[in-house]
């Protein structure tokens, strides 16, 4: 999968790691919310080409909040990503889900432009 994975994302600026037993993180730096995505949808029609019906992919996308500390923005990063991915989970296969926070930044006109 890792594998699967790095060759979906952009090679030297993106980090794929396992998070867990069947879980991935992918780190996309200087990427904002809507180009991520593109990269997730870009992730789920890649995967239904390879026609494996054993395992389906749930992404959850989360932009970083800064908090108090760099620990706290990390981890409420990671919690908000987990929350969206078993969010994708209840839904059908191969399927993104955008945090709510990062939603609400995005309506309230913080995040401007492309990316």
């Amino acid at each position: 999968m890792e594998k699967f994975y790095r060759k979906n994302v952009r090679n030297k600026i993106d980090k794929v790691c396992r998070y867990g037993g069947d879980e991935f993180v992918i780190i996309l730096p200087y990427t904002f919310w809507k180009n991520a995505v593109l990269i997730a949808e870009r992730i789920c029609k890649a995967w239904e080409e390879k026609k494996v019906r054993s395992v389906t992919l749930s992404i959850g996308i989360a932009q970083l909040i800064e908090r108090e500390s760099l620990e706290e923005s990390i981890s409420d990063l990671i919690n908000r990503a987990d929350k969206a991915m078993y969010s994708a989970k209840k839904l059908e296969k191969n399927m993104w889900v955008v945090d709510k926070e990062t939603s609400k930044l995005f309506l309230n006109g913080e995040f401007q432009g492309e990316g």
